[in-house]
C-alpha cells in the first residue's frame, strides 16, 4: 500500500527579535536562544513529503501491526521497515515498497524466541537486525531476510535497558530510564569485546519530586548522547566518556512540569510536553522534535481535570520540528500545517497521555535525504514514511 503527498507546513509564530547567549554553568557549556531564531521569517526550510505506509488490513493475521503504544521501529536508509511489536511478541519486516517480507511471531524462553522484548534496532553494516529481548537481559541478532543468527547476553544483568539507541561496526549503544536518583543510563558495548561495557548516568531530574517525565528521549549524538526533556526546554548533550559537555535551551514558556494528583485509592501524573533528543540532518544541522500543551497555569489542577474527563481533544496541543546548527543556536521552528497530519505524533496524547507519542525514528538516506518513521493508529495500526527534504537558505 502505497500513499504519497505533500505535508503542508508553516513558520511557527510571528517573528520577534532573536539573540542567543553562551555561559558556563557548572563546568559546562550552554547556549540559550531568546526568541524566534534567525531564520524566523524564512519560509519554512524543512519539508516533509508522505512516501509510503506500512501495514494494512488486507495482511496475513500474524503481520497485523498491534497496538500502537506498543511499536517500536527501526527504519533503514533503502526505506525497508523493520516492526518489534511488544506485546505481541513478534517481529515483522517490510520491504521499501510496503510490502511484507516476513514475519516472526515466537513466544517463549529457547533460541529465537520472544519474550518480554523492548526494542528493536539495526546494524547497517553488518545489515542484521537486533531485538533487545527477556526484559534487556539479552540481544537477539537477526538477518535481514528473517533468520535467527544468535544471541548476546547484556554484560551487566542489573541494567536491564529498555532502548537501542544506535548499532555499528563498532558499538551497541543501550539506554534504560534508572528513576529519579539515577536519571537516564547509557550503555555502550564493544562488539569485539561484548563481555564489557561502559555505562553512564544522565540526570534528568532537576529537583522534580515525583519522577521525571516518561517522555524523556535520549538518542546517539556523534559519539556520544543527547537527552531531551519534559520539564523545560533544554537538551543536554555528553561525550563518548559520559561527561556532559552542552546545554541547548530556548527561552520558552513550554514544557511545564507533569502534574498530579493523589485521590487517595489512586494516584496519578500526567505529562504536559516532551522535547525530543535530536535528529541529524546533512550539513551538521539538528531538528528537534516537541510537542506540548499550552496555557497550562496548574498542572496538578489541570492532571485532575484531565483523569476525570470521559474525553480528551489532541486539538489542544501542538507540535514543532525546530532547527539549530552545529552550535547549539535554535534557527527556526516549523509546524505541520493541519492537525494529526504526523498521525501518532499528536494523535496518542489523546489515545495515550503518558506516553504522548512514540519517539521518532529517522535515518539519513541516499543523496542526504533524511527519512522519517513514525507510527499511527487509524485507520489501521501503520508505519509512516516520510522524506525530508532540508534546503537551509544560502
Amino acid at each position: 500500500m502505497t500513499a504519497v503527498g505533500a505535508l503542508t507546513l508553516m513558520a511557527a509564530c510571528a517573528p520577534t527579535p532573536s539573540d542567543f547567549r553562551e555561559f558556563e554553568e557548572n563546568g559546562v557549556r550552554v547556549v540559550e536562544t531568546i526568541g524566534d531564531g534567525a531564520w524566523a521569517e524564512l519560509p519554512p526550510v524543512v519539508e516533509f513529503d508522505l512516501e509510503q505506509v506500512y501495514g494494512a488490513d488486507e495482511f496475513p493475521t500474524e503481520a497485523i501491526l498491534g497496538n500502537p503504544s506498543q511499536l517500536r521501529v527501526r527504519g533503514t536508509t533503502t526505506g525497508e521497515v523493520f516492526v518489534l511489536d511488544r506485546r505481541g511478541n513478534k517481529l515483522v519486516a517490510f520491504a521499501a515498497d510496503g510490502t511484507l517480507r516476513w514475519a516472526a511471531e515466537r513466544p517463549g524462553e529457547g533460541p529465537g524466541e520472544f519474550n518480554g522484548v523492548n526494542d528493536v534496532g539495526f546494524n547497517q553494516h553488518d545489515n542484521e537486525v537486533l531485538v533487545l529481548n527477556r526484559s534487556g537481559l539479552s540481544i537477539d541478532f537477526w538477518s535481514s531476510t528473517g533468520d535467527y543468527l544468535r544471541s548476546m547476553p547484556v554484560p551487566d544483568e542489573e541494567l536491564r535497558p529498555t532502548r537501542i539507541m544506535s548499532a555499528d561496526q563498532d558499538y551497541i549503544r543501550l539506554s534504560r530510564f534508572l528513576g529519579l536518583e539515577l536519571g537516564v543510563q547509557v550503555v555502550r558495548i564493544d562488539v569485539d569485546a561484548p563481555n564489557s561495557s561502559f555505562s553512564w548516568s544522565v540526570d534528568v531530574g532537576d529537583g522534580f519530586q515525583v519522577r521525571p517525565p516518561s517522555s524523556v528521549d535520549v538518542a546517539t549524538h556523534r559519539d556520544g548522547a543527547a537527552v531531551g526533556s519534559g520539564i523545560r526546554y533544554e537538551i543536554r548533550l555528553h561525550d563518548s566518556n559520559g561527561a556532559e559537555i552542552e546545554r541547548w535551551r530556548r527561552q520558552v514558556p513550554y514544557p511545564v512540569r507533569p502534574g498530579t494528583f493523589d485521590l487517595g485509592t489512586i494516584i496519578g501524573r500526567h505529562d504536559f510536553g516532551h522535547v525530543r533528543a535530536p535528529i541529524a540532518l546533512p550539513g551538521g544541522y539538528w531538528l528537534v522534535h516537541t510537542a506540548w500543551r499550552p496555557n497550562v497555569t496548574d498542572p496538578d489542577a489541570l492532571a485532575l481535570e484531565l483523569h476525570e474527563a470521559a474525553e480528551r481533544d489532541a486539538n489542544d496541543w501542538r507540535v514543532t520540528f525546530d532547527v539549530f546548527n552545529t552550535d547549539g543556536r535554535f534557527l527556526q521552528s516549523i509546524e505541520p500545517g493541519g492537525p494529526h497530519e504526523f498521525g501518532y505524533v499528536d494523535r496518542a496524547i489523546t489515545a495515550y497521555p503518558i506516553s504522548l507519542g512514540m519517539p521518532i525514528h529517522a535515518v539519513v538516506g541516499v543523496d542526504d535525504q533524511v527519512l522519517l518513521y513514525t507510527v499511527a493508529p487509524e485507520p489501521f495500526p501503520q508505519v509512516r514514511r516520510y522524506r525530508m527534504n532540508f534546503e537551509p537558505p544560502g
